[in-house]
């Protein structure tokens, strides 16, 4: 990997810690995190709203693991929307999506 940041946004608002979140989301992003200390996760708790959109749109790459309902698929469709933008001469991308 680069020396360049690598930011990734999930989502975790589970309200009981239980092994699908910890195996699938804390667990990989976190040893990930660990090993290239230039990727960094935002873990999106469902406690700071403002904050967590925020850090969505700014990321490289976006996960939803098992989610269902209006919520992620509005999000969903907001990403697919998002086209590339100049930001004072560097074209900056829309995340990816897993």
């Amino acid at each position: 990997m680069s020396e360049q940041n690598f930011f990734i946004w999930t989502t975790n608002e589970a309200r009981n810690p239980n092994a699908c979140q910890y195996y699938r989301i804390t667990t990989p992003l976190h040893q990930l995190a660990k090993m290239y200390p230039n990727v960094k996760v935002y873990e999106d708790t469902g406690e700071r709203p403002v904050e967590a959109v925020q850090a969505m749109i700014q990321s490289d790459l976006v996960q939803f693991y098992s989610l269902g309902g209006e919520d992620p698929l509005h999000k969903l469709r907001v990403l697919k929307d998002m086209k590339p933008n100049d930001l004072d001469g560097r074209i900056i991308y829309p995340p990816a999506v897993s």
